[in-house]
């Protein structure tokens, strides 16, 4: 038995709109559990771009005052809160915040480019944007070659402390992305304002090759 055609497109027209809900809702569950990152401790890729930053030819803007210096624990306390991962406490994610120069976080917006970096506090701070094609057409997939054999065929896991491999060099490749932006965006309000539009059309461009 089928349904006449009449009857389907009502029966769509009712719940579509709450189909597309459960769909995005969906996607968005399952994104956040594709960019869990281990609790308490900076990644590898975070550890290392932080490790080779005094090796760097170009310094970054914004060396704090005495002044500065001395209100920058209470400062990255207020920054941790906004970047806590699942499973840290409140001083677990600020001895994290505190250890790196460069932290990587995870954003779910269907509006967004691909990626964000901002320069806080001394701090390059990358977000990847979860519902671009990018993470899961390039990100996601490179996660999960990643991982240990032992998290399944689901890709479920956290990246563990001595990750190596695709993932790091991927990360690397953005970290030092995010640091370029940084350090050229301080220059000018016209620099700052052309990376913004690179990356906005960049990001268009890639999502409209993958649609």
């Amino acid at each position: 038995m089928r349904l006449k055609g009449y009857v389907e497109d009502t029966i769509k027209e009712a719940l579509g709109e709450d189909i597309t809900t459960i769909n995005d809702d969906l996607k968005r569950f399952q994104a956040q559990k594709a960019s869990v990152r281990e609790p308490a401790k900076p990644s590898p890729s975070e550890v290392r771009a932080s490790e080779a930053d005094t090796f760097q030819q170009n310094t970054l803007p914004g060396t704090p005052t005495p002044e500065e210096e001395a209100q920058l624990d209470a400062n990255l306390r207020g920054l941790a809160l906004t970047l806590k991962r699942d499973g840290e406490s409140e001083e677990h994610a600020f001895e994290r915040v505190k250890a790196s120069k460069y932290i990587i976080t995870f954003h779910h917006d269907t509006y967004w480019p691909f990626y964000e970096v901002k320069h806080n506090y001394g701090r390059v701070i990358l977000t990847i944007n979860t519902a671009h094609p990018f993470f899961s057409e390039l990100y996601e997939p490179v996660r999960k070659m990643s991982l240990p054999q032992s998290t399944g065929e689901e890709g479920e896991g956290c990246v563990s402390e001595g990750q190596t491999g695709p993932l790091l060099a991927l990360d690397l490749l953005l970290l030092s992305l995010a640091r370029t932006r940084s350090r050229l965006a301080s220059t000018s309000d016209e620099t700052r304002k052309l990376l913004d539009n690179l990356r906005r059309e960049w990001s268009e461009t890639y999502r409209t090759m993958n649609t």
